[in-house]
């Protein structure tokens, strides 16, 4: 009965060494996984690489700006990306709705999650660069909540970006300091939020919804915008140069030929830009108008 008891005893302190012993080989693998994040776009991307830095690899499925993401389709590489991912980041309000008929561990949109607005409002997002701080927080959060032993990193490498974005959101206040009550016309709502914050009126709005949709603007509004640019009642006009509505080129024209300044704006990052280049080049634009009023 001894012996028995000895041999079980003995059984018992194998199985535990074998037990604690894999358990202990498995935490540093673990401690060392990187954190695998997609965006829908590469200035998505840029955000939750800021914030990420050594600890995750980012996927960008729209990388170029040469696509139009209301137009894309998912392929097998993206596809299989977020099948693998740990998180998800996109627009949402319906502008990269495509992103979600993959199912994901983990999925932010940056419209309903963190905006707190439904889709059908504006969509152009990222030009609030208010906005992106928060979106860099929360991804921080949700970082730290898949890596909790990185989280001091996590927020670190967020303030750090955030610092940087404020370069946008004090170019953004001067501009609304110097703004005198103008009024713009767009192409299409492209710049709209960023417009909002520089304190301008878009004076065109019928006209800038029908370039969005695709439809042509009716005969009225052509005209009044026309009249508009002919009269100078518009301190500028902004121009989506991915657009390819005809009508477009025509304003274009006409303002140059009427000495109306023209703002120039890309929905997508240009090539060997940035994120924060990108916003500031398109800022500095109309900072540089109204230093040649003032």
């Amino acid at each position: 009965m001894r012996y028995i008891r000895f041999v079980w005893l003995n059984l018992l302190l194998v199985v535990s060494a074998i037990i604690i012993s894999g358990c202990s080989l498995q935490k540093p693998a673990k401690s060392t996984t990187k954190i695998q994040a997609v965006a829908t776009t590469n200035f998505y991307g840029e955000l939750e690489k800021a914030v990420l830095k050594d600890h995750g690899q980012v996927y960008s499925i729209i990388d170029s700006a040469n696509v139009d993401p209301h137009e894309y389709d998912l392929t097998i590489k993206p596809t299989q990306k977020i099948k693998d991912s740990d998180l998800v980041l996109s627009n949402g309000v319906g502008y990269d709705t495509w992103v979600t008929k993959v199912t994901s561990k983990r999925h932010i949109t940056v419209g309903e999650d963190i905006a707190h607005i439904s889709p059908g409002a504006n969509e152009h997002l990222w030009y609030r660069p208010d906005l992106m701080k928060k979106v860099t927080l929360k991804l921080a959060a949700e970082f730290s909540q898949i890596q909790p032993q990185h989280r001091a990193a996590f927020y670190a490498n967020a303030k750090a970006y955030n610092q940087q974005l404020s370069q946008l959101t004090d170019l953004l206040a001067t501009i609304k300091r110097h703004n005198q009550g103008g009024k713009v016309a767009v192409s299409e709502p492209v710049f709209d939020y960023a417009l909002a914050t520089m304190g301008y009126k878009v004076i065109n709005q019928h006209f800038a919804q029908a370039i969005e949709e695709g439809t042509d603007p009716s005969y009225d509004d052509i005209a009044q915008l026309q009249a508009d640019i002919r009269h100078h009642r518009i301190a500028f006009f902004v121009e989506n140069t991915q657009s390819d509505a005809p009508v477009i080129n025509q304003l274009v024209k006409l303002c140059h030929q009427y000495h109306v300044p023209v703002v120039q704006v890309t929905e997508t990052v240009p090539a060997g830009k940035n994120y924060l280049s990108w916003m500031k080049d398109e800022f500095m634009q109309v900072r540089n108008i109204q230093k040649g009023i003032d």
